[in-house]
């Protein structure tokens, strides 16, 4: 903890009690100049439930049980009163401050450093009214998710307590606990707590970790930040990190750089949806090559690693084998990230388009399993053998996925071969019987689609190789591969003889093209996506404007209103600070002409009270002004009712915005206003009749610079 600039503690509370686990904790963390503390429900420096549970007689509950709660507490005021502590307060405040100051014998209660922490149901009491003296300490807490549910507002900052923030990287609770492996981004965690500097809740700063592990370069981080704020921007965080690589393996700069881009890019995607969350349904299987592309990222960045850990000497490979290649590994190979998606994308679907290849794929994900808890083995066991140092691992048995198999040695159907055209999740000649036949596919194809191509793949319907050709009579459209061979890996087949196949596909090309001087994204297949960040033009009011937050969110960056202030201005919807976007479009919603803006929005809470609802407002043109305040009210310390669940806002970590506008075919611009400080938007994506369901949104269109 001094190492890295941290000097406060609150001992987990789930089985253990600093207080009489070891006589000696309580003077060996005061010798060493740690202050204790105790958690947001462990008053008075004694352990809840372990040592009510050991000690206690009668309810925890001080309404009935006043007496006895009361000698409770006095015996942890006694034990602890020669060392430096910050005593957590129950709701009972004027007893236990009666308390302290007999205890203590001090005449002055607020020369001792105490805290309120306004944690669920408790900034409930606080929003209805109830309130501590002005020298204890506040401490707003997030949503467990690292979503500050709220900041102190201007009339709250002149409390002689001051205020801090409790913040989590590691959770157990609802929906599902997160504890596995690092699933929390450094840009994010800036976003916030630079939120609270704005806003001075810096008396105190509480990271739950859980078990240090894998939270180390987190956890300094957020102490590094905390120590001196005024040494981090949005702009040179990646610079932490690659500092933090050389210093920790002797890395070049140039292999630092890589590790910065590993660690940002397993944190990017671990974040989008914690892996404990992650089900066969999360990525697209069909749409914007979702999954594959998922899937090709997590094997991007354990290729690139494993280079680097190969690279490193014998005594280095431990140390970087813990912080930066296990999180790497486990999330392609154990059954909750990677082989989940793998396995999904070839079980679920493959077995549906009937072909063999799922059977290999089933093998590989067994096999993976056993990889992943191989793993942790060797986390436990590396470098002198520090076992259980990995503890929070999943349990593989709740997580596993579905899977089924198509029998490799029979055929599935008649016919050796499969057709299975991108976007579609089913096969040609599909599941029809031997003589009912198939129409044949029509597939549409536009020179606005990001991707710049289409695939179709060839696979076995059964045991039987064969070879295939493939043709055109169209010269504009090209083939990247004409022919090809099919078999079952490792297997020789001995089986008669197919007759010949062949299937037509129709193809209708849109041939679309924009204006001669145009400059903006293009609709593709009935879509405009832009990243945020990609504004052609931005507005600057009363020295606020519009700025990217590099890294933060599900796919490139996000832009928020800057600088903070700590005047928490806000404006009227069309007077703030303006981002626009120029965009063209060749069709409407049904030809209605009308179209829908979904602004993707990191999932912020009302952090400046309900009575300021986060809010944007949208124009497109002259039109008329759209406003959205997008996350509801919710009272007694509670989180909206679109926050929790396996499928709620903090889960998906975004918040999709809708909007209808009326706008004909042609080029427009589209213009965000600010209305409220801490709304950072990450995409839009306009649907004019083809946006298809996927979990990340449509890839960004082309621009046209």
């Amino acid at each position: 903890m001094l190492r890295i600039k941290a000097n406060y503690l609150w001992p987990a509370m789930w089985t253990s009690a600093f207080g009489i686990d070891d006589a000696q904790n309580q003077a060996l963390a005061d010798w060493w100049g740690i202050v204790m503390g105790t958690s947001h429900e462990e008053p008075i420096m004694r352990s809840t439930p372990v040592e009510w549970d050991l000690f206690g007689s009668g309810p925890w509950d001080y309404g009935v049980n006043a007496q006895n709660i009361y000698n409770f507490w006095v015996i942890g005021a006694n034990r602890s009163k020669t060392y430096e502590n910050i005593f957590t307060m129950a709701c009972e405040v004027q007893a236990i401050r009666q308390l302290l100051t007999d205890v203590l014998n001090v005449s002055d209660i607020t020369t001792v450093t105490q805290v309120w922490t306004l944690y669920k149901e408790v900034e409930g009491y606080y929003e209805d009214g109830m309130r501590v003296p002005d020298d204890v300490i506040l401490l707003w807490t997030d949503d467990n998710f690292g979503n500050v549910r709220r900041y102190p507002l201007v009339s709250e900052r002149n409390r002689t307590g001051g205020s801090g923030v409790y913040y989590h990287v590691d959770y157990v609770g609802e929906p599902r606990n997160y504890k596995w492996i690092t699933s929390s981004q450094i840009s994010k965690t800036y976003e916030q707590m630079s939120a609270a500097v704005a806003r001075d809740a810096v008396r105190i700063w509480v990271l739950n970790v859980g078990d240090l592990k894998p939270y180390e370069l987190h956890t300094e981080f957020f102490m590094m930040y905390g120590w001196d704020a005024s040494l981090w921007n949005r702009n040179n965080l990646d610079t932490f990190v690659s500092s933090w690589a050389q210093r920790e393996f002797d890395l070049s700069v140039q292999d630092a750089t890589e590790v910065t881009d590993i660690i940002a890019n397993v944190t990017r995607w671990n974040a989008r949806r914690k892996p404990e969350l992650l089900n066969s349904t999360t990525y697209s299987l069909t749409n914007y090559r979702e999954a594959e592309n998922v899937l090709a990222g997590w094997e991007s960045v354990s290729n690139a690693s494993t280079r680097i850990y190969n690279s490193l000497s014998s005594a280095m490979q431990p140390a970087f084998f813990q912080l930066v290649h296990h999180p790497c590994r486990p999330a392609i190979r154990s059954p909750i990230c990677g082989s989940r998606l793998a396995s999904t994308i070839c079980e679920h679907l493959k077995h549906d388009l009937v072909r063999t290849i799922t059977s290999l794929r089933w093998r590989i994900y067994s096999s993976k399993i056993m990889i992943s808890r191989s793993i942790i083995i060797r986390c436990s066991t590396e470098n002198g053998g520090h076992n259980f140092i990995v503890i929070a691992q999943p349990a593989y048995g709740q997580y596993d996925p579905f899977t089924t198999k198509v029998q490799s040695k029979k055929q599935a159907l008649p016919g050796a071969m499969r057709i299975v055209i991108e976007g579609r999740a089913v096969a040609w000649p599909e599941h029809c019987g031997k003589d009912t036949g198939c129409p044949n596919p029509s597939v549409s194809i536009d020179p606005f689609v990001p991707a710049g191509n289409l695939f179709f793949d060839v696979g076995a319907g059964g045991p039987t190789p064969f070879t295939f050709t493939a043709t055109s009579n169209a010269s504009w459209l090209k083939l990247s591969s004409a022919e090809g061979s099919i078999s079952q890996l490792s297997r020789t087949a001995h089986l008669r003889a197919q007759p010949p196949m062949s299937q037509v596909i129709n193809f209708v090309a849109n041939h679309t093209v924009v204006p001669s001087g145009f400059k903006g994204f293009v609709e593709g297949d009935g879509t405009v996506s832009i990243e945020a960040a990609h504004a052609a033009r931005n507005t600057s009011v009363d020295g606020l404007t519009w700025v990217e937050l590099p890294g933060i969110g599900r796919t490139l960056s996000g832009v928020t209103p800057w600088p903070r202030g700590g005047d928490d201005r806000n404006f009227t919807a069309g007077s703030g600070p303006s981002i626009e976007y120029d965009f063209y479009t060749f069709n409407t919603q049904n030809q209605t002409g009308n179209i829908t803006v979904t602004t993707y929005v990191s999932p912020s809470l009302n952090s400046l009270g309900d009575d300021r609802p986060l809010a944007i407002a949208m124009q497109i043109d002259s039109g008329a002004l759209q406003t959205n305040y997008f996350v509801p009210p919710a009272s007694g310390g509670n989180l909206p009712p679109q926050w929790d669940g396996n499928d709620g806002w903090a889960a998906n970590s975004i918040i999709s915005v809708p909007m209808v506008f009326t706008a004909s075919s042609g080029a427009h611009t589209l213009k965000l206003f600010m209305i409220e400080p801490s709304v950072v938007v990450q995409k839009i994506v306009i649907d004019t009749g083809g946006v298809l369901p996927s979990y990340l949104g449509p890839p960004e269109s082309i621009l046209i610079s």
